[in-house]
């Protein structure tokens, strides 16, 4: 081939690969333009990601504490249970004990009543024994003498 065709195909191909290069360099530009947008996405999708983590975090903390406190309680129930178990078998245990002294009581003031009975019966035998022609019917163990006059006491 003789110099003067080779020189045009040369800048035929000179220029083909001029535009080509232009070309491609055009492509690089739109593909650092996506390039840049794509990393600025990534970038807020990082500090998205981050922020939820901290989110996530300050949950688990919230969490940690809500199961302590939940515990907490849970031990506190069972102990106010066990005290209210232990109060009502007191309760029982008084609650008999005040019947058993009401009984206590009851018998007591029985035995009191029949012992003044048996006071005044022994007392008014005495006197009888001592004095038979002695009126001893107004004589009561309820009443008493005031101002030399005989009153009931009740």
């Amino acid at each position: 081939m003789p110099l003067e065709d080779t020189l045009p195909r040369v800048q035929r191909m000179f220029l083909c690969s001029t535009t080509y290069v232009r070309d491609i360099d055009v492509e690089i530009s739109i593909l650092r333009s996506k390039l840049l947008s794509k990393d600025k996405m990534i970038a807020e999708k990082n500090i998205q990601i981050q922020k939820l983590n901290n989110s996530v975090t300050d949950l688990q903390g919230k969490q940690t504490s809500l199961e302590n406190e939940v515990k907490s309680l849970k031990e506190a129930k069972v102990a106010s249970d066990s005290r209210e178990r232990a109060l009502k078998k007191q309760v029982f245990e008084l609650t008999k004990k005040i019947k058993e002294l009401n009984l206590s009581v009851r018998k007591a003031e029985q035995t009191a009543v029949d012992g003044i009975f048996y006071a005044e019966k022994n007392i008014l035998d005495q006197i009888k024994l001592k004095a038979p022609d002695l009126d001893i019917s107004e004589v009561v163990v309820f009443k008493k003498v005031v101002d030399r006059k005989v009153v009931s006491i009740l």
